[in-house]
């Protein structure tokens, strides 16, 4: 537990020394050409460096005969299109699923959308597939043409519907608004979430919908905007605390209408599957936080991130599960805080990476799909001219570092403490730090925006004292 703690000590330090002393730069670096041109200069950093990380990886593969693609997904080869599929059979039509807490974190209008498409088959498939959708045989569904069909409809439509809203909303010209489209397409987040076949692909973009849309001029798009975020959250739950963006700008009206359609979307779905008890199943499951899966490493949550710090130092599993338990207090103080600072920061992509990494490190399991949203921060990043800084180029660095596909080297040292069920990878290790990394300098501003507050008060104070 001590090294845990040092170690998020240590790297609050770090990460409030690294702003002051390059905010200190700021004064003098104002006229240089990497600060007067930043905005531009970012975009196209990471624009060329998406690419060539993608074409790394393409060349990469055909050198090493798929040698990245296997480290990439490593632990992945029978999941292909696994949280599509997996539904389509009895499960849909267990009405008491949630009842029993044996359903996990899907929420039931993820298994109404699968009843349909489920009914939609010919009722001798829905026969022969009763008992199982997915058994990695010959009876694996996803090897029915039907299935397969519906599964590229749904992410097809789902990409179509990402890349004209960003196409859209995106300002400046054509080739800036293919970039922005690119960055979309290839963040390791929707990659994954294609492999997957994970709801996420449909979530992410009218989560996003909602965070371009939901300061419109037009009532219609706004509103559109709030429907959006209750759909994605009846789809993934967590994209609900985006909502705290709404209470931040105190606009209480949509707050409420917000509130209204959610309990729609997420509760209005559970009238088909168990009603009070299956929303009690469902979000005891929740906060049951996975269980043993988020002990395992090669997740995003802080569970296992911690897990990790623990297992590279040589402490058993069973020492592990008591450290960590002792640690949920440190990371409910982080939590609390962290929702704090969401309202009192002025960038508005800033809140927003706030609650995104929020959503990254308390999701029960949060694997490598979920990275998709952390899209929403970026595009509103790029679009920010105000906010100039070096700060912003190591928030820059850390967004590549995230959502880009990495070509990194197995290793010798994540062999060693990466056990059979564990899929862990350079890459992954990569990610968790930046993940911690970017909680860190976003509690570093907030703290130091605090602190510039108190010292305004102070100074105001003995102002009126000599008056």
């Amino acid at each position: 537990m001590d090294i845990v703690i040092i170690l998020l000590i240590m790297l609050l330090v770090f990460s409030t020394v690294t702003i002051l002393l390059l905010k200190k730069f700021d004064g003098y670096g104002r006229k240089l050409p990497i600060m007067v041109e930043q905005n531009e200069l970012i975009k196209t950093v990471m624009i060329i460096s998406g690419l060539i990380l993608v074409l790394y990886f393409v060349f990469e593969n055909y050198f090493t005969n798929g040698a990245a693609f296997d480290e990439l997904f490593y632990k992945l080869e029978q999941d292909f299109g696994l949280d599509f599929h997996v539904f389509f059979s009895e499960s849909v039509l267990n009405k008491d699923c949630y009842i029993n807490n044996n359903e996990g974190f899907n929420p039931p209008l993820i298994k109404i959308i699968s009843l349909f498409i489920y009914r939609s088959f010919p009722e001798k498939y829905q026969q022969m597939y009763l008992q199982s959708a997915i058994s990695n045989t010959e009876m694996d569904i996803r090897l029915l043409v039907q299935a397969q069909l519906t599964f590229i409809l749904f992410v097809g439509s789902s990409l179509v519907i990402l890349v004209l809203m960003v196409y859209h909303f995106k300002k400046g010209g054509a080739t800036e608004k293919l970039g922005s489209v690119f960055l979309a397409l290839t963040n390791i987040g929707v990659l994954f979430a294609i492999e997957r076949g994970n709801y996420v692909i449909l979530a992410f973009p009218l989560t996003l919908f909602f965070v371009l849309t939901y300061e419109s001029d037009n009532k219609y798009m706004r509103e559109l905007g709030l429907l959006s975020l209750a759909m994605a959250s009846g789809l993934k739950v967590y994209p609900c605390l985006l909502g705290l963006i709404l209470l931040k700008d105190k606009r209480w009206k949509d707050a409420l209408r917000t509130v209204f359609y959610g309990i729609l979307f997420i509760f209005g779905p559970f009238t088909f599957y168990g009603g009070i008890a299956g929303i009690k199943g469902f979000f005891s499951s929740l906060i049951a936080g996975g269980g043993t899966k988020a002990l395992r490493l090669g997740t995003l949550n802080m569970t296992s991130i911690f897990c990790t710090v623990l297992r590279m130092c040589n402490i058993s599993q069973e020492s592990i599960v008591s450290i960590l338990a002792e640690l949920k207090i440190i990371s409910y103080v982080i939590f609390v805080v962290a929702i704090f600072f969401i309202f009192i920061y002025k960038e508005r992509w800033k809140s927003i990476s706030m609650i995104v990494v929020l959503i990254l490190l308390y999701s029960g399991t949060s694997h490598t799909y979920m990275l998709s949203f952390l899209y929403l921060p970026i595009f509103l990043f790029l679009e920010d001219k105000r906010y100039q800084s070096c700060v912003k180029y190591i928030y820059m660095l850390l967004f590549i570092l995230l959502t880009n596909i990495i070509v990194l080297p197995v290793g010798r040292y994540i062999q060693m403490f990466r056990d059979e069920g564990d899929r862990i990878t350079s890459l992954m290790f990569l990610q968790q730090l930046c993940l911690m990394i970017l909680l860190s300098l976003l509690l570093s501003e907030g703290v130091l925006i605090c602190f510039s507050k108190i010292k305004k008060k102070m100074y105001k104070k003995k102002d009126t004292k000599a008056l």
